[in-house]
C-alpha cells in the first residue's frame, strides 16, 4: 500500500523556479554588452546564466531509536502482529532534476535546484521475540531468537536555493544554502527470520505449522489511527558542498558536486500510535550527496 501526501509549500517552490527560469530567458535575449553599470559604461555585463540538468546518489544516515510493528501475514484473521526495535541505520538512493545557475561576478553566483530524490535507510537487528512460541517441554510462553531488517525508502521532490563562491575561475567552487523538501511516499519492507530455535515455525490462524521460518511484509509508515499525522510532511535542511567545473566546449560544462543535507527540522510530528513507534522524537537522518551535472551557458 502507498500512502500519499500532498503538500501546497511544493506548489509554491514549483512556481518559484519555474518564474525565475522565464526571468533567467528574458535576460538571456538581452544585449550581451548590457547597459554597463554607473562606473564602467557601456562595459560587458559580468553576469552568465548556466541551465542544466544532474543526477547521482544519494546516502543517508539514521540516528535514534525506533521499534517497527507490522501485520503477521500468517495470521491475518487474529491480527496479530510481527515487531522489532532497531536503532541507526543508513542506505543508498538516488535524485535527478534540473538547475539555474546565475554567475553575478566571477566569485559569487547563486544556484536554484529541483529533483527528485529519494532517502533510504537499511537496519538490522538481531533480537529475542518475547512470547513467540509455547514450550512444549514447559508448556509456558518463550522467546525466539529472529533476524529482522527493514528496508526504509522515502521519497522527496525538494528545492535548494544555494550561494557558489568560485575559489578557483572555472574549477573549484563551494556553495551553501537551504534546502526545503516535501515527502510524495514512503516504502517500508520488513523481513524476520526465526534463528533459534531451530525446530520451530510460524503458525497460522489456527494454531498449524506453516513451514515458514521467514515472514514478510511490504507497506508504508503511517499512523495507528486515519486522519493523524505522523511523519512530517516537510523537511529543511542546510546544504553545504563543494563542486568542479570541466569545460566540454565553450558553453558546456560537467559539474561533479558533493554536497551534505543536515536537517533543521523535526523528522516526526509525534511519538508512537503508529506501526513505526518512535521512543525518541530526535531520531533524525543525514543525507550525503554526489551528483554529476550538465551545464550550458545561454
Amino acid at each position: 500500500m502507498v500512502h500519499l501526501r500532498s503538500n501546497m509549500p511544493l506548489f509554491v517552490t514549483v512556481l518559484v523556479f519555474l518564474l525565475v527560469a522565464s526571468s533567467v530567458s528574458e535576460a538571456a535575449g538581452e544585449d550581451p554588452r548590457g547597459p554597463g553599470d554607473v562606473l564602467h559604461p557601456g562595459k560587458p555585463s559580468q553576469i552568465k546564466i548556466y541551465v542544466g540538468l544532474e543526477g547521482g546518489m544519494t546516502y543517508s544516515m539514521f540516528s535514534g531509536t525506533f521499534v517497527f510493528v507490522t501485520n503477521n501475514p500468517f495470521q491475518p484473521q487474529r491480527q496479530t502482529s510481527l515487531w522489532a526495535p532497531f536503532d541507526g541505520g543508513s542506505g543508498l538512493g538516488f535524485m535527478f532534476g534540473g538547475n539555474i545557475d546565475i554567475a553575478f561576478t566571477e566569485q559569487i553566483g547563486l544556484m536554484a535546484k529541483l529533483y527528485y530524490n529519494t532517502r533510504r535507510g537499511v537496519f538490522n537487528k538481531n533480537f529475542d521475540f518475547p512470547n513467540f512460541y509455547v514450550d512444549p517441554n514447559t508448556g509456558y510462553p518463550a522467546s525466539a531468537n529472529t533476524d529482522n531488517e527493514l528496508d526504509w525508502t522515502l521519497e522527496y521532490i525538494s528545492f535548494d536555493l544555494l550561494l557558489r563562491y568560485q575559489v578557483t575561475p572555472q574549477a573549484l567552487y563551494i556553495f551553501g544554502g537551504l534546502s526545503y523538501s516535501s515527502m510524495s511516499t514512503n516504502t517500508a519492507d520488513f523481513t524476520q527470520t526465526i534463528v533459534r530455535p531451530e525446530d520451530i515455525e510460524y503458525i497460522d490462524d489456527n494454531g498449524f505449522m506453516t513451514g515458514e521460518r521467514q515472514a514478510q511484509t511490504s507497506g508504508t509508515v503511517k499512523p495507528a489511527r486515519q486522519g493523524e499525522d505522523f511523519l512530517s510532511d516537510s523537511r529543511v535542511a542546510v546544504k553545504l558542498g563543494a563542486g568542479w567545473w570541466i569545460k566540454v566546449s565553450d558553453k558546456v560544462f560537467l559539474t561533479p558536486e558533493i554536497s551534505a543535507g543536515i536537517p533543521v527540522s523535526s523528522f516526526f510530528k509525534a511519538t508512537g500510535n503508529a506501526n513505526l513507534q518512535v521512543p525518541d522524537s530526535e531520531m533524525n537522518y543525514i543525507t550525503l550527496f554526489a551528483t554529476l551535472g550538465l551545464k550550458f551557458e545561454l
